[in-house]
């Protein structure tokens, strides 16, 4: 299903390099678009990873970041054991919020090695 979506490209610095790299996948609105969640519901998406972290964020500041489901990194599907086989992930370098932060506090938001999003009214 994610493979059908329209893909975004982010490229952010990331924390365990400090280097910039390419992500891509379909836009987080769209993965919940898809299992037929409107655009602005006023709802919160809660992103699970496979290692027990768990983070709420709303729609609306999903969209507002631009957050995406990424898939590939710098081209290269994401396994399990790294940081997939999928990741919730913003543009941290270019989200005013997060552009200031130190790079360890940029991707609170962002869990990695994603395997659930459970969608809860606000």
């Amino acid at each position: 299903m994610l493979a059908r979506l329209p893909a975004l490209t982010i490229q952010p610095t990331l924390e365990y390099d400090a280097k910039a790299h390419r992500l891509a996948g379909p836009s987080l609105a769209s993965v919940v678009a898809a299992a037929g969640v409107a655009a602005a519901a006023p709802v919160v998406l809660h992103l699970r990873a496979i290692d027990g972290y768990s983070v709420a964020v709303s729609l609306a500041d999903a969209n507002r970041w631009r957050m995406i489901v990424a898939t590939t990194l710098d081209g290269v599907p994401m396994s399990i054991g790294g940081l997939g086989p999928l990741w919730a992930v913003y543009d941290a370098d270019r989200i005013a919020e997060f552009k200031d932060l130190p790079l360890k506090e940029r991707f609170a938001a962002c869990p990695w090695a994603l395997y659930f999003i459970e969608v809860k009214t606000a």
